[in-house]
């Protein structure tokens, strides 16, 4: 999925921000972007599987080593 990769590479991006402002603005990014996930999981009906909750952590561990 696109928004996923796109999440990854903001995550990327923070983490080799060099200025404060820099990476405010991606995290803002980065929050859009995982609230349309969130979003388009739930309308999928996927947020209620066990395979999602899993998936899920795993993205979010990833993008918190990230920032």
């Amino acid at each position: 999925m696109q928004l996923r990769k796109d999440m990854l590479t903001i995550g990327d991006l923070i983490a080799a921000c060099q200025t404060d402002a820099e990476r405010r603005k991606l995290q803002l990014e980065l929050s859009a972007k995982w609230l349309r996930y969130q979003s388009l999981m739930s309308d999928r009906g996927w947020t209620q599987s066990e395979a999602f909750t899993d998936y899920q952590r795993e993205i979010q561990q990833r993008l918190t080593e990230n920032g």
